[in-house]
């Protein structure tokens, strides 16, 4: 199978590296990667590898860092958004009158939006975006219904940053959950926690989507609370279907505080793309 010199492709944001290192190593020029230490492989976009990145062999005696090593485990989570850009987010797209029903515990409403009203709002939405990718100050909510362009948005915040070095982790929350319980057999669970609370940039995917369980909450509660502290106020994305009232109290909390008292939380009001297909 023929690969790609990840040199000769954009890398996908979520395995964007910290060129801070002083590793001489990183810097190697291998002619597999061009030192890069990943490659792609030669397959069409329908293929399940299409995107995803590989160990080259000339890292077989480089081990990573702790932390670097067990977050290469999500690193293929954007998979078919990997090409999203700012540039791709058509805010002319086709869109129908849309009736929104939202029913929470805490919030239920039922309103109704124009094509008009929906195009603004997409306007809007990848304006506030945009201009986070660029000042990666605080934290971004991204609230809408399915098919909104929610994880777009976020995916062109990830590769925004990507492309300015800075070290980003993109996973969908189910998937975040499931990696840290797989840490319990080994006792790596509490290290795997550690890993994502210091991630320079981390993007959540659809929050509120994870099954719930005994230990949610209180995971989740852990990694937002330590990245909402005054002295790491780490740049964290979060998309999800639910209302920030109906998220559980003290994650709620972290993400008011942390969006400006809700000035960074994006509505996006917006027919499903998917449905118009």
């Amino acid at each position: 199978m023929e690969r790609i010199k990840t040199a000769d492709m954009p890398t996908p944001p979520a395995v964007s590296q910290d060129t801070s290192t002083n590793d001489s190593t990183l810097t190697s020029e291998c002619p597999g990667c061009k030192g890069s230490g990943y490659y792609l492989l030669a397959v069409p976009y329908e293929d399940p590898r299409w995107g995803k990145l590989y160990p080259c062999e000339c890292q077989a005696d480089r081990p990573l860092p702790g932390s670097v090593a067990m977050l290469a485990r999500l690193r293929d989570e954007l998979g078919q958004l990997a090409d999203c850009q700012f540039t791709t987010f058509d805010v002319h797209r086709s869109v129908k009158p849309l009736t929104w029903k939202y029913a929470g515990l805490v919030k239920s409403f039922t309103k109704t939006y124009d094509e008009d009203v929906q195009r603004t709002d997409l306007r809007k939405a990848a304006r506030v975006a945009g201009a986070y990718a660029t000042a990666l100050d605080g934290w971004l909510y991204l609230f809408g219904p399915a098919g909104a362009g929610k994880s777009h948005l976020a995916a062109a915040i990830a590769n925004s940053a990507a492309s300015r070095n800075v070290r980003t982790t993109y996973a969908s929350v189910p998937r975040l959950l499931d990696f840290i319980r797989s840490g319990y057999k080994d006792g790596s669970a509490s290290e795997r926690v550690e890993a994502l609370q210091a991630a320079p940039l981390l993007i959540l995917d659809d929050l509120g989507a994870e099954a719930a369980k005994r230990d949610t909450d209180e995971l989740l509660f852990q990694l937002f609370n330590h990245r909402s502290r005054e002295r790491a106020n780490l740049p964290t994305v979060i998309t999800s279907n639910i209302h920030p009232d109906d998220l559980e109290p003290r994650i709620a909390d972290r993400i008011y505080g942390q969006t400006d008292g809700g000035q960074r939380i994006v509505w996006l009001p917006i027919y499903s793309y998917r449905r118009l297909r």
